[in-house]
């Protein structure tokens, strides 16, 4: 047999074959790419998702630990009301402050930040140490209202601020920036 014919012959089905098997390779190659997209993509819709469900639950229970806090700041303005001008405090104003002192300690407990927890548990006692009458001098107690008062105010600041941040977004347009003055320092 003569060489040129083995390679006229050999050569078109040898390129076949080579053809073949790089069609076979790119083909696997893309298909292998697609499958990596398409796992990347639901990995990061699954963590969306968690991380939506994630901001919405803690959105849903820090509006519950604010509302728990005012509770128990009208019922704390009103429970010492009623001790300060009366040694009789109404049953119902009893319950109400202790409902509400109740209700707030259940909610801290779920509370993600431990910023906000340290400070509602430190109402929580302040509030608490005023309900059992801590060392009572001079018919009021050395934590006063205003204490209790003030330390429900900087856990509602506190919660408020984590609920501020939870909403804020990265992605909102600066705002536009007043022209100069000119002449203005």
């Amino acid at each position: 047999m003569d060489w040129k014919w083995t390679v006229t012959a050999v050569l078109p089905v040898v390129t076949l074959v080579l053809g073949a098997l790089l069609n076979q390779w790119t083909a696997a190659k893309l298909e292998q790419a697609q499958l990596q997209r398409e796992l990347k993509a639901r990995k990061t819709e699954r963590e969306q998702t968690r991380l939506d469900r994630r901001e919405e639950f803690e959105l849903t229970q820090l509006t519950d630990v604010l509302t728990a806090l005012r509770e128990l700041a009208t019922t704390t303005a009103a429970f010492w009301k009623h001790l300060a001008s009366s040694e009789d405090i109404p049953p119902e104003s009893k319950e109400a402050f202790q409902e509400a002192h109740r209700k707030l300690k259940s909610l801290v407990a779920l509370t993600l930040d431990d910023n906000i927890r340290d400070a509602v548990d430190t109402a929580y006692d302040t509030a608490d140490l005023l309900h059992l009458g801590e060392p009572i001098q001079h018919g009021m107690p050395s934590k006063t209202v205003p204490q209790a008062l003030h330390d429900i105010g900087r856990a509602e600041y506190v919660v408020a601020s984590r609920v501020r941040e939870i909403y804020k977004s990265d992605n909102l347009p600066a705002a536009p920036q007043a022209p100069a003055v000119p002449g203005a320092t």
